[in-house]
């Protein structure tokens, strides 16, 4: 059965006890040595071996000695089932206790803690200096410990009386024991102790009375000091107030505060960038922490930031970097707006493995550098920086400053500055498929497959105008203006014809006949006209200078219809001979509202060198095909350095590596009333589309779109809605 506390000495029994003194209370027993036997454990002691002297004065008790020790014993629990055989009147109270202890049917041990040679330091304000294994008692009820010095006391139970010292126990403590003062508590917490010093930290103590501390005190009113109490103007609940203020006013300033301040500063800002808020990329990474730069690079120059377009309109700077800062690399997640790709760009058959760690900036530059190192099968690495889905515009002028690897009459090199729209990424042929080069928005054969009917009948010019062979291998706009309700589409509505236009500021190449360098500038269109014979002349595509620019005798091919024009460039803004950087870009206008007179006029430094006109890709009646489009997409950018034969005849003998294409800037002009920078507007919004199909546009080794699992959309022109 649990075991019960004693009566303490601050309970109601014994109250008049605690103001007798120290001299008025029981002397204490002397125990004698005892004997082992077989039948008795060493540390047990039976009733009759227990000799007990005391002397008490019966009117300092406040009970009878033979009560006294009845209750105590019932208190721990003693057991007494036999009858306790009729004995003389006690006349002492060590006559009472033996008397007691001798008629019950008790063991050994009971009697033990009864005495208090157990129980003495087991209790809640116990102590052991020293514990060693234990050994089993008579009943195997309990364990006590041994104690192999003789100076460490401990027990089993509780705390020794608090009546009496037992200065002989075989347990006893080396600490003087004395008796405690008996102290009126109402807390019904035990504060006396059984001897002084008996913790271990009672030495740091100067009074031998632990009064219960402030955390145990149940009691707050009698605890609390005469000066607790709530004063609403004390300085601490000023303190209080003020601080709750301070937090309110914080949360009023970040959650209402600061968008209110933001409103009415950003007033100026675009609403057709990424996400309908203006000023941010695709992603929503624009880096607004100070010293990270923002879409216009602090390094850029006041007096570039604004300039006139050739078509007599006001434009504003809406976008540079300068690439300034030291040692800038363009890994994955590295930069806000660009990135460098790790892939093979398989279209073109290049020669060179695209890595991250050919590029980065030195010297005021992005350099790319190639090298004749084996990459797999690959022997030249070079590299590639995208901002697909990281920065966009529509519309305006991008003006990149380059100097060329190389030698510009050495053939081999291809470095290229070039923009596509954001529903391809270029390299990533599932992305491509069926989206690039088109700009289309029109529901008839050009939409198809091969540019012919669903039976493959026709159109005729579409069947025999490339000397018999077949005018398109496309697979067809995927993303058509006969799409079907309800299929996947990018929007903002099935019936706007979407794709991934290609328009180039910079490809070199080599002028065999002037020995120099040259510059191919084009547009990048589907589906083709008969023949890829799109319309030149002054009214669709006049040139500049004549004497330093032609229309591309390449036109196209049966992946693509090449509208071009080639400037040549000399040798100086080469790496192997003047190091002077060059000027390339374009002007272009994008509004839906203006289609058949939007154009794109190339430039090279401060001159134009032609321009191709809406009318140049316009309907074509022998194949059936409608207007192509001056692209109204968001157009990511591009910078590489390949090499590829399939473009120009490759001189491995007479190139050298390492080589390196160098740019000094790239900038972005848009109309001061129209400006439209972000890869999700909402005019040809890119983002959903993209998450929904990520698999296309992060993994190159796909080139297909159904393989994927992806399925091609529904089309009104084939009967299937």
């Amino acid at each position: 059965m649990p075991l019960q506390s004693p009566k303490r000495p601050g309970d109601a029994s014994n109250r008049s006890k605690s103001s007798k003194s120290e001299s008025q209370m029981s002397k204490l027993t002397k125990l004698p040595p005892r004997t082992e036997s077989k039948t008795t454990p060493p540390h047990s002691a039976s009733a009759a071996d227990i000799d007990i002297e005391a002397e008490a004065e019966s009117d300092n008790l406040a009970t009878p000695p033979a009560r006294r020790i009845a209750s105590a014993s019932q208190s721990y629990g003693l057991r007494n089932d036999a009858a306790v055989t009729p004995t003389k009147e006690p006349q002492s109270l060590e006559d009472e206790i033996d008397a007691t202890l001798n008629n019950s049917n008790v063991g050994p041990d009971t009697i033990a803690v009864a005495r208090g040679e157990l129980g003495a330091n087991l209790g809640p304000y116990a102590s052991s200096e020293i514990m060693q294994p234990s050994k089993s008692n008579l009943s195997s009820t309990f364990t006590a410990p041994i104690m192999q010095n003789e100076d460490t006391r401990y027990s089993r139970y509780s705390t020794i009386s608090t009546d009496i010292e037992y200065k002989d126990s075989p347990y006893r403590h080396s600490i003087p024991a004395t008796v405690i003062q008996k102290k009126e508590d109402d807390d019904r917490v035990n504060t006396n102790l059984p001897f002084r010093n008996a913790l271990f930290w009672d030495h740091l103590k100067d009074d031998t009375d632990m009064d219960d501390d402030g955390l145990h005190t149940f009691d707050v009113k009698s605890k609390a000091p005469e000066s607790s109490g709530f004063y609403p103007f004390s300085g601490r609940g000023w303190l209080n107030f003020g601080m709750i203020g301070v937090l309110i006013g914080a949360l009023l300033m970040l959650f209402a505060g600061y968008p209110i301040l933001s409103f009415f500063h950003d007033q100026g800002q675009t609403t057709e960038g990424a996400y309908n808020l203006g000023g941010i990329n695709a992603t929503g990474q624009i880096p607004v922490l100070p010293g990270v730069r923002g879409l216009v690079d602090d390094d850029t120059p006041e007096d570039v930031k604004h300039r006139v377009g050739y078509d007599g309109k006001n434009y504003k700077l809406v976008f540079s970097d300068e690439f300034e800062q030291e040692g800038r690399t363009f890994f994955p997640g590295e930069d806000p707006f660009f990135e460098a790709v790790n892939i093979w760009y398989w279209p073109t058959g290049d020669m060179e493995w695209y890595s991250p760690e050919q590029v980065m900036t030195r010297d005021g530059a992005l350099e790319i550098t190639m090298e004749n190192t084996d990459v797999g099968d690959l022997h030249y690495k070079s590299g590639m920086v995208q901002s697909w889905n990281k920065f966009c515009f529509s519309g305006g002028i991008i003006e990149f400053a380059i100097q060329l690897p190389g030698r510009g009459d050495v053939s081999g090199f291809w470095p290229g500055a070039w923009t596509m729209g954001n529903l391809g990424r270029p390299g990533y042929g599932a992305s491509t498929e069926g989206t690039w080069p088109y700009s289309y928005d029109s529901c008839d054969v050009g939409t198809m497959p091969n540019q012919t009917n669903k039976g493959g009948t026709g159109p005729i010019g579409a069947l025999n105008s490339n000397e018999g062979n077949a005018l398109s291998v496309l697979p067809g706009q995927k993303l058509s203006s006969c799409t079907c309700k309800g299929e996947d589409h990018p929007g903002p509505h099935h019936s706007v014809g979407r794709g991934a236009p290609e328009i180039d500021a910079l490809e070199a190449q080599t002028d065999f006949v002037r020995k120099g360098g040259a510059a191919s500038q084009s547009g990048q269109f589907a589906p083709f006209d008969y023949g890829y014979d799109w319309r030149d002349g002054e009214d669709y595509t006049p040139i500049y200078d004549r004497t330093n620019t032609e229309l591309n005798s390449y036109k196209g091919g049966v992946y693509q219809e090449a509208v071009s024009g080639v400037t040549f460039l000399g040798n100086d803004a080469y790496e192997l001979t003047k190091q002077e950087f060059m000027k390339f870009g374009f002007e272009y206008s994008a509004d839906p509202k203006t289609r058949d007179t939007n154009s794109i006029t190339w430039f090279v430094d401060d001159d134009r060198t032609w321009t191709m006109n809406a009318a140049a890709v316009g309907p074509d009646e022998r194949v059936e095909i409608g207007q192509r489009l001056v692209s109204e997409e968001p157009m990511s950018i591009i910078m590489n350095f390949g090499m590829a034969d399939g473009f120009s005849a490759v001189e491995l003998d007479k190139l050298n590596f390492p080589a390196t294409m160098r740019v000094d800037y790239v900038r972005i002009y848009q109309p001061e009333d129209h400006i439209n920078v972000g890869c999700n507007p909402p005019s040809r919004p890119t983002t959903d589309y993209i998450n929904d199909h990520l698999d296309a546009y992060m993994n190159a080794n796909v080139t297909q779109w159904e393989k994927l699992g992806y399925s091609w959309p529904k089309s009104s022109f084939k009967d299937e809605c």
